[in-house]
């Protein structure tokens, strides 16, 4: 068997393929029957019967290879998310095919759609050039970042109420930093934010504004707090970085800006201009 080697994953009908090169020639690429099962909604266990059951029709090192046989690969698999522990573990058979195998295998499928889908994997699988798979591959780091900062800005929105466009704008600043990765291209891709609506004003400047202070002279923004939520503007919550949350009356009025201070992190409110007068009528 020559060096086998997994670089990304390609996208086949929806399921991640990944790419493996190698295993049969330095140059020629190969298909797990796990991707093959699900490219056309077949079970594992079924496509390996169908395997099992013509064993003579796929010649060993030019058709097929078993992975069991070769436990370094399994463990890679495994590291990579290819492979589940408990799929390794019970597998009797962890079969690799060659292009020239897996037509064997669909001629003994004998499925018109199979064939149909033939087409499509030959041309964006087994014959895309190495070369070309690298500028598919570089892609992917960048879209598995930015799907999984949209994931956790959609969290945000939800659960916190930030806008959309801030807690996407943050969550890709996040990603950045924990990948390495330059998600430049995509930031400037989000619409600019609206900078009339932001609030600019926190509970102490308020408190400023409308001069309540404590008895020291100093702002009392405990009493700002008291008087938005009586307004309805906002309501505790039980998470520590963000003891308030704006009510869907003070998502109008307010939002939730993230913040670092201190060596500290966590989300505050900011209030618009409009929200003095109001405040201001209630503490008369």
């Amino acid at each position: 068997m020559s060096n086998l080697i997994i670089k990304g994953k390609t996208s086949l009908f929806g399921i991640g393929v990944p790419n493996i090169f190698g295993g049969f020639s330095e140059d020629q690429k190969a298909m797990l029957v796990k991707s093959i099962a699900g490219i056309h909604g077949k079970e594992v266990i079924h496509i390996n019967a169908a395997i099992n059951r013509n064993r003579n029709r796929f010649i060993d090192g030019e058709h097929i290879l078993d992975m069991k046989q070769h436990p370094q690969i399994v463990i890679h698999l495994v590291d990579n998310n290819f492979l589940t522990k408990m799929e390794a573990a019970k597998a009797e058979h962890i079969y690799l095919l060659s292009q020239r195998g897996y037509v064997r295998l669909l001629k003994i499928m004998d499925d018109e759609t199979a064939w149909e889908q033939w087409d499509v994997i030959e041309k964006d699988y087994f014959e895309l050039k190495e070369q070309q798979q690298a500028q598919v591959i570089k892609l992917q780091p960048l879209t598995d970042a930015a799907a999984d900062a949209f994931a956790l800005a959609d969290l945000m929105i939800a659960r916190w109420g930030v806008k959309p466009n801030m807690a996407e704008m943050q969550c890709l600043a996040a990603a950045e930093k924990n990948t390495g990765l330059d998600l430049s291209d995509i930031k400037r891709l989000a619409p600019a934010t609206e900078q009339e609506s932001i609030g600019r004003l926190t509970a102490t400047e308020i408190a400023k504004r409308l001069n309540i202070r404590y008895k020291t002279g100093k702002p009392d923004p405990k009493t700002i707090n008291k008087l938005l939520i009586t307004a309805g503007l906002m309501e505790k919550s039980d998470d520590k970085k963000q003891p308030y949350k704006l009510t869907d009356a003070g998502k109008d009025l307010g939002e939730i800006i993230p913040y670092t201070r201190n060596g500290h992190s966590g989300y505050e409110i900011r209030w618009n201009e409009s929200v003095l007068k109001l405040l201001s009528k209630q503490s008369a």
